[in-house]
């Protein structure tokens, strides 16, 4: 994007200008996003054709865009049930809401509760 920011009748009280960029909100996890901005004379501020009279500096400066999105990961069921006979319980863990445009580690164990009948490694 670009544009232009005029600043006359300078005073104590008036001596700002904003560039407002838009941003767009979408439900995707994703890196943080960034961009930068820069300011440039303008070959024209001064009527008599002469290079400007001021200073821009810094002129350069960095944005960055938080991502404020999250992933819901879970079990696509939450109970399952298999044969004594099944070599494996295969369990679905599923991407459940929203999208995922970056990689997402999830960590798993298996645990025998104190609830629980079987028996661990047997």
């Amino acid at each position: 994007a670009n544009g232009d920011i005029f600043f006359s009748d300078i005073t104590a009280d008036n001596n700002r200008s904003c560039i407002a960029v838009f941003i767009e909100d979408d439900d995707v996890l994703e890196e943080t996003e960034n961009f930068s901005l820069q300011l440039v004379p303008d070959s024209f501020s001064r009527p008599d054709g002469l290079p400007p009279n001021f200073i821009l500096e810094p002129d350069l400066t960095f944005v960055e865009i938080m991502d404020n999105d999250f992933v819901r990961i879970g079990f696509r069921e939450i109970d399952y049930a298999v044969n004594e006979s099944d070599p494996f319980a295969t369990v679905t863990v599923a991407v459940l809401e929203n999208r995922v445009q970056r990689p997402v580690r999830v960590n798993f164990s298996t645990e025998v509760l104190a609830t629980d009948t079987a028996t661990a490694g047997v």
